[in-house]
């Protein structure tokens, strides 16, 4: 937007609000000038106006400083903090309440509003920021405010990053984070992943900003000594009766074929001899629900009957529509029992869709513990959990049952789609 002459054509808004926002930076009747910027672009104003849509400018222009007792059309106002582009949006919400907020200058508005002390369009910031800020353009939105720390934007950009930090960090623009961006996220200590993925998210970032390499090693250092981390979401545990499973794969001694025939040195192995490399064991557990609700992992129980063992476990989340998340893990099962828990990309579903997670243990000779179905510990909550076994061709003679694995389901209810509900479009004219 240009300084305005008087030969301008009026538009047909002929409004109140139309009005007056033609004389957004018109240099017809201007009484005062700014030089917004670097290197500086002349943006014209008109006190009274000003004057009555912010405090700071009446205390600027009452008398009590410089700019208001000389001829500011040749002392022009230098504002060094704003861009151009931001200062004409804000002078058309001082001048008519009409302002274009996006994705892209809304934190440049939030801070010129709050600057000016314009309370109504810091609030229309917030608002949104809350509901147009996606996980698919959060990164910029929080990165941008690196240049003024609004504490507001800050806090509802890292609420939508920890509540759904692997998908976050897979997104290419987490790797061009400034460092203190990496170091605001990673100092929180409530997040929806593992110190695990967060630290690897982390390392790929140091691999990629070398030059950030002495920081980067100090913010790795801060998570590994953090206390006490945790997640945002909810559990809700599985009450089934807990059982061995007998290894599929091997059979039982009374089952165990005579000893083989030996002719001259060479014996022969009847075909129905035991298996003798590793077992695998599928579980699979099917999520559904009465209404909107956000997976984020499971608990699954590692305990053996007899003597350590390794397991490798394979967990599969898949929903309709959705490409499968796949998670690997190795852990050692002894006879006491503890819990290994498994965090995954947020999994969204609502009535209608099912969310399928399949574990597939692979083991040795041993049994290993599990639960007969999965009996939710609040089964008024809305969630539904059905289970089964897959018959795998490692499995000799398995079949289908409803033994199960998960301990507890990590989840919270809440908005069932890839973004919230959203107050106004992105780039629409906004009015209050």
């Amino acid at each position: 937007m240009t300084g305005k002459s008087s030969s301008t054509p009026l538009p047909a808004d002929s409004s109140l609000a139309g009005r007056l926002e033609r004389l957004v930076n018109n240099e017809q009747f201007a009484d005062v000038a700014f030089r917004v910027g670097e290197p500086g672009e002349v943006i014209f104003g008109h006190k009274a106006i000003l004057s009555e849509a912010s405090e700071v400018f009446r205390a600027q222009f009452s008398g009590m400083f410089k700019e208001s007792r000389e001829n500011v059309r040749e002392h022009e106002i230098p504002i060094v903090d704003i861009e151009p582009g931001t200062f004409k949006e804000l002078l058309r919400y001082m001048y008519c309440e009409r302002v274009t907020v996006t994705a892209d200058n809304v934190v440049d508005i939030s801070y010129g509003s709050k600057k000016y002390l314009l309370t109504k369009l810091n609030q229309l910031c917030e608002s949104f920021v809350q509901r147009n800020v996606t996980e698919d353009n959060v990164l910029g939105v929080f990165d941008s405010n690196r240049r003024y720390e609004l504490e507001g934007i800050n806090r509802i950009c890292l609420d939508i990053v920890c509540d759904n930090p692997i998908r976050i960090f897979a997104h290419e623009s987490f790797l061009t984070l400034a460092r203190e961006s990496v170091r605001l996220i990673a100092s929180r200590k409530a997040m929806n992943c593992q110190t695990d993925q967060l630290l690897s998210a982390i390392e790929r970032w140091i691999q990629v900003n070398e030059d950030e390499q002495e920081d980067g090693t100090k913010i790795v250092a801060m998570v590994r000594e953090q206390k006490g981390r945790g997640v945002m979401c909810k559990k809700i545990h599985n009450f089934a009766a807990g059982h061995y499973v007998t290894s599929n794969g091997f059979l039982k001694p009374a089952q165990l074929p005579p000893p083989p025939f030996i002719f001259g040195s060479s014996p022969i192995v009847p075909a129905t001899a035991p298996l003798t490399s590793p077992t695998q064991k599928t579980f699979i557990l099917k999520i559904d629900t009465d209404k909107p609700c956000s997976i984020y992992g499971v608990g699954i129980y590692i305990k053996c009957k007899q003597f350590e063992q390794t397991v490798t476990m394979d967990i599969s989340v898949k929903r309709k529509g959705m490409f499968p998340t796949n998670e690997k893990r190795t852990v050692t099962a002894r006879e006491d029992l503890y819990v290994e828990e498994v965090l995954f990309q947020k999994q969204l579903i609502d009535a209608g869709v099912t969310c399928t997670i399949k574990v597939q243990m692979h083991h040795g000779i041993t049994s290993l513990f599990c639960r007969k179905n999965f009996e939710s510990e609040q089964p008024e909550c809305g969630l539904r959990f059905t289970c089964s076994n897959g018959a795998d061709p490692l499995m000799v003679g398995g079949q289908p049952g409803t033994n199960c694995c998960v301990a507890y389901v990590l989840y919270n209810f809440g908005p069932a789609g890839e973004e919230r509900k959203k107050l106004v479009p992105v780039k629409q004219k906004l009015t209050t």
